[in-house]
Order: C-alpha cells, then structure tokens, then sequence
C-alpha cells in the first residue's frame, strides 16, 4: 500500500514538471518549446564560447607556445607534457600541458580543446585524473566538461576556498549561468596574478618577531575543537596590518601577541606581506569567516559560546540571528563591551563564568580584546577565548560585509573605508603603505641579518 503511495506521489510530480497528464497536444507544446530554447542557449553559449577561445588563442596560446619553442632551441628541455585529466562525466581525457610551474602557463594550451569540445571555457576545476575520491558528489559535479576558468582557482587564488574545492564547485553548478561564467572569466584574468607559484609553506611564520600560524581554515577550527575536547585552554588571537602597525607603538600589546597560544593571519594585508617576505599563507583564516564554521560545529556538537563586546544591544541581536539559523546553538549569554575594565570586569567575569561556556568570542577591538583575555585569562572559565574585533557588527546586521567578488581581490578594505571613511581613513590611507614599507624593509634586515645580501 505504501509502495503504491510513494509510486502515485512521484507519478503526480513528475506530471506537475513534465506536463504529463496534460493535454497531448499542450504536452508536446511544451517539451518542444523547451527543447527549442535549449537549442538556442546552448548554440548561443557555444558560439562565445569558440570566439573567447580563438581570441585566447591569438593572443596566448601562440605566444606561449613560441617562447617555449625559443626557449627549447637555446636551452633545451621539453615544451609540452601529456597527462590525463577528468573529462565530460568523469571520463579520463588525455591532453598536452605546456611545461611549468605557473598555473595560467602550464593552461595555456587547453584552449585548442575547448575548440576540440573537450573541455570548456568555464566550469569545475581542471584535474588530474584518479585524484578525486570515488564519492557521490563527485559524481554530480563531474557530469559536465571542466573549464580553463574555474571558481575554485578564484578563491584559492584569494585565499578565501574555505569551503573547500568540493564546496565551491557545489555553489558553481548550482549558481551558473552565461553572466556568472563571464564574471568568472573577468575574475580570473586578475586571480592568476594573485596567485603565489611557490608551493612551499611554512608551518609558522614571523613578522616583525610576532610569530603566527600558516593554516587552512578547516585545520584552524579543528584546532579550536581539540581544545573543547582535550580541555587544552587557549587565548586565540587574530592580527591584521593595523594590528601589526599597532605594536610598533605599544610594547605591552606585542608583549600579549607573542604571549598567544595561537595566533592566526587576518585579511588579505597579511597575504600581501607573507608574498614579499617569501613565505606565502595557505590560506586567509579571518575571524569573520571562522565564526559561521565555528557556529555549525558547536550547534552540531553542543559547544556552548558566550558573546562579550560590542555596543549595547549588538551581542544579543547577534544571538538572536545565531539562534534562528543555526538549530540547537547553545549561547550562554550575549553582553556589550561597555562597562568600566578596571571597576567591572570582577562582575563581567563572574557573569561569564556561571555558564562555564566552550568559547567565548570577546569584541572590544584590538588591542584592547586581547589585552583584557591576557590579563583575566586564569579567572575566566572559558575552554577557548578568542578575540574577534568588529566582528559582531558584521553578524548583527548593523554593518553589511563586503561581496564575495572583492574579497576574492583583497579589497574588503576598500568596502569598510567606503562605509566609515572618518573612521577608516588613516587605518587604510596611511596604515596600509606604512605596513608595507615596514614589511620590505623588515625583509631587508632579515636577509642582511642572514647573510644573504
């Protein structure tokens, strides 16, 4: 009876989406009308396609190509290496890459099979083929050709895939269209000179003798969650190029940096700078984008937070968003960061501590956060404390966040001085080229220091 049930209910949905049970003739109307715009999106799309690769090729592909064959007839080496890749619903597909370490060079001959139809212009992410697991998402993803141009080489490039390659190809097939793969297109062209061809990453690395953790994001909040289970008590500490600027004039605020159990690289200023010193980040691993990843693990595994900071009302508004969009969250309490450090913080302090929470998120600003969780750390009990600036702002709704197309670029900043430029100003304006000359000239003393200049 069930079965008979359940084969009625996908009968009357499949009618509702088909047209059939309708009219043969409204029916026919339909799928051939359908069938027809079809048609011509896809010849549309495929003309572009062929006349964006013939451009590609004119003004690429050629050109690379008689460069290596210059190269080879003076220094030798080979021009072309063959490999086999994930075609059109998984299939492997063999092909010839030009040889190099660069991304959009070693791709430059791929665009002979797009004209081929072997692969696309825009779509999932070129890849080895064999180095995917054999998963049913996989199996979604590849149903259609890979593209020269991908979403996945975007925000890798960016520093900003923390939703992992399987993630973002998901958000790909599920969003594109003729404006996206153009956008993407357009995107890609200033990616490829963001991205750092080194593939050598160090653990840790140090700037101005503040040391912090190379990380991707999964890894960072992996960290957070052994802490919790282990009941390891950590102080975690973001800095940007402000926050950096910042201790060149406060020795008590580098003083509690270098003191952080961990401390984690935020904003696409800190990217810039790991570039010139030679150390590139695996990833950018900001407190805004960790905090969402933080909120489903702890609604997942009933972690209870604690919200400290912000102007009145900022932390329970942020409560009340966490509490409708993530089911089974369990926030202890939620207060602002207005109140007297020297007179209050006793009372603070209790108040935190009678719900004991997992981790508690402090919004002061920096330095200010991270001096309060270093003086007050041993009398809060709290498994994790972490440090997160304006962050409340953003996930109460006061203050939108930048789009995801400009903090693919690293230009967030842009956004916030667009938003506060009487607030903003002289952290952007001034803060930033300062950071940078301290950054080439702290490179020149390490190499001199080294013996290397």
């Amino acid at each position: 009876m069930i079965q008979e049930q359940r084969k009625n209910e996908f009968k009357r949905i499949e009618s509702r989406f088909s047209g059939v049970g309708a009219s043969d003739g409204r029916a026919f109307r339909k799928k051939t009308t359908s069938a027809l715009f079809s048609f011509i999106f896809n010849a549309i799309y495929r003309f572009l396609e062929l006349s964006a690769s013939l451009v590609f090729i004119a003004f690429f592909t050629l050109p690379v190509a008689l460069c290596k064959l210059v190269s080879r007839i003076f220094s030798g080496g080979q021009v072309l290496e063959r490999a086999e890749i994930y075609g059109a619903g998984g299939a492997p597909l063999k092909v010839f890459f030009f040889r190099s370490e660069r991304y959009y060079i070693r791709n430059a001959s791929l665009f002979i099979y797009v004209l081929l139809g072997d692969i696309g212009l825009v779509g999932i992410g070129v890849e080895k083929f064999g180095s995917r697991p054999d998963a049913p998402e996989n199996a979604y993803i590849m149903r259609d050709k890979p593209g020269i141009f991908n979403l996945w080489f975007i925000r890798e490039s960016g520093k900003i895939g923390h939703e992992g390659k399987i993630g973002t190809e998901w958000e790909y097939m599920f969003r594109r269209n003729i404006m996206r793969d153009l956008s993407l297109i357009l995107r890609s062209l200033p990616s490829a000179l963001m991205r750092s061809g080194d593939s050598t990453f160090h653990p840790e690395i140090s700037l101005f003798g503040i040391k912090f953790r190379n990380l991707k994001m999964a890894e960072a909040v992996e960290l957070v969650e052994n802490s919790i289970i282990n009941k390891e008590r950590k102080k975690i500490f973001f800095i940007n190029p402000d926050c950096l600027n910042k201790t060149f004039s406060d020795d008590a605020y580098s003083s509690v940096l270098k003191q952080g159990d961990v401390v984690l690289p935020d904003g696409s200023g800190l990217s810039l700078a790991c570039k010139i010193i030679g150390k590139p980040l695996l990833e950018n691993v900001n407190g805004t984008d960790m905090f969402p990843f933080l909120c489903r693990l702890s609604a997942a595994k009933k972690y209870s937070l604690y919200l400290l900071g912000a102007k009145p009302g900022v932390a329970e508004a942020v409560k009340k968003n966490l509490e409708l969009k993530y089911s089974g969250i369990v926030i202890g309490g939620a207060r602002d960061g207005y109140f007297d450090r020297e007179k209050d913080s006793k009372s603070v302090i209790e108040e935190v501590n009678r719900q004991a929470p997992d981790i508690l998120f402090v919004a002061f600003g920096a330095p200010v956060q991270e001096k309060w969780i270093s003086e007050h750390f041993d009398q809060l009990n709290a498994k994790v404390c972490i440090g997160v600036g304006g962050l409340f702002d953003f996930y109460s709704g006061r203050i939108p966040r930048a789009p995801k197309w400009m903090r693919e670029f690293g230009l967030e900043w842009i956004f916030r001085l667009m938003q506060e430029p009487v607030r903003m100003w002289k952290r952007y304006i001034i803060g930033n080229p300062v950071f940078v000359f301290r950054v080439m000239k702290w490179k020149a003393f390490m190499e001199d220091s080294n013996g290397n200049k």
